[in-house]
């Protein structure tokens, strides 16, 4: 169930309708997380092969570089929201 015990098994402090409920629920959020996440790299693939290919030619990349080859500015934005400087979808 959703709480591992530690010996392996299964530990609910509720009744066993209302935990299977609960992991149907967790199972629809990383389903849809999942869907989320692989239609975000599938539109955006052009930018992570080019991530991916220099990545390949020099290990590793500093933000300015990563910024760059995403062409999104090196300059902070102030904003009341940390998740709005991502990459748009």
């Amino acid at each position: 169930m959703f709480l591992p015990a530690g010996n392996g098994t299964s530990q609910t402090d509720c009744n066993l309708q209302t935990a299977r409920e609960i992991n149907n629920e967790v199972e629809n959020l990383l389903d849809a997380a999942y869907l989320d996440a692989k239609s975000i790299l599938n539109q955006q693939r052009d930018k992570l092969e080019l991530v991916a290919q220099k990545l390949i030619k020099r290990e590793t990349l500093d933000a300015a570089t990563f910024l760059q080859l995403l062409g999104i500015s090196s300059t902070p934005v102030a904003t009341d929201n940390p998740a709005s400087a991502c990459v748009s979808r």
